[in-house]
């Protein structure tokens, strides 16, 4: 199976042979660039593609085939943008009437969202068409947006690997690798939730080892969490930590406390070691102050065996 990601881009071209005066005549084509790769054989496939740049007329396919094609384009403004899908008829021509109707693209479901068109298409060779209204934008990245990955090594030298994610599920990332990090498998949706912040891991000397995140998306920032794992794979224990209210800030500390407290939660940033049978967890609290408090290990230990 081969995937193909295709940009076309509109272009215009200017002759200049001969001495004629006349305007030049509009493009009736554009220049295209193929990227092909190879793929195992699979059930479905995922890709994921930034526009960098675009103009009007211009295509990008984020998935190609010999008999169609998938992806977005903008049509006549920057504004009048869609997401496209064509299948072309099993015939040769141009003229989608000439061919015969047991010869067509069939029309298995159309949408009922506002501004779906399904339409047949001629030109270039004959088909199916459907788009839809779709704001895609210069520089986007719909889908899993990796942020401050961390990660660590098992007894059986493969390493784990959690990441934050900006795309907008709420959920870590999960990928291991087992050649020391030359490689790794593609990052996997966990049902571990985050709320789209940095996290922090360590293995005690009880043998299980913790995780300090925020795990409340509905809350963002505003509560910190300990998890626990006996394997380090699985985390099967969660709590939320009980943050001591700090002690009144000095007037400077105040005034920039301020100038953050619209739009960014309290708790952020985690850290955490062991020392004299205790964690201490360090955070930051509205980018303004450190703050460190302790928990019993045998507290969190406790918690296995709930």
């Amino acid at each position: 199976m081969r995937n193909l990601l295709v940009l076309f881009l509109a272009m215009n071209v200017v002759s200049f042979i001969g001495f004629a005066a006349d305007a030049p005549k509009p493009p009736r084509a554009a220049r295209s660039v193929h990227l092909g790769f190879p793929a195992p054989d699979a059930a479905l496939f995922y890709n994921e593609m930034v526009v960098a740049e675009s103009v009007n007329g211009s295509y990008f396919m984020a998935c190609g085939w010999n008999t169609g094609y998938f992806g977005l384009q903008q049509l006549g403004s920057p504004t009048n943008k869609v997401v496209i899908f064509s299948v072309w008829d099993p015939t040769k021509g141009d003229n989608p009437n000439a061919v015969k109707p047991e010869d067509r693209v069939e029309l298995l479901h159309e949408g009922e969202g506002d501004g779906v068109r399904i339409r047949r298409f001629g030109g270039e060779g004959t088909g199916g068409q459907c788009m839809a209204p779709f704001a895609w934008k210069i520089g986007e990245l719909k889908g899993f947006r990796p942020d401050e990955p961390i990660f660590w090594s098992q007894p059986d030298n493969t390493l784990q690997a959690l990441f934050r994610d900006n795309g907008g599920s709420s959920r870590l990332f999960h990928s291991t690798s087992t050649d020391q990090g030359r490689t790794w498998a593609v990052p996997a949706l966990s049902n571990f939730p985050n709320a789209t912040s940095k996290l922090f891991s360590t293995k005690t000397s009880r043998g299980f080892r913790i995780l300090v995140l925020n795990a409340n998306p509905k809350v963002a920032r505003r509560e910190l969490h300990l998890a626990l794992s006996e394997d380090g794979k699985t985390f099967t224990r969660m709590a939320l930590l009980d943050v001591p209210t700090p002690p009144p800030v000095s007037a400077p500390v105040s005034r920039i406390e301020k100038k953050f407290r619209a739009g960014i939660a309290s708790l952020q940033y985690p850290h955490a070691i062991e020392h004299d049978g205790r964690l201490l967890i360090a955070l930051s609290r509205l980018k303004t102050q450190t703050e460190v408090f302790s928990v019993s290990l045998d507290d969190v230990a406790a918690l296995l065996k709930k």
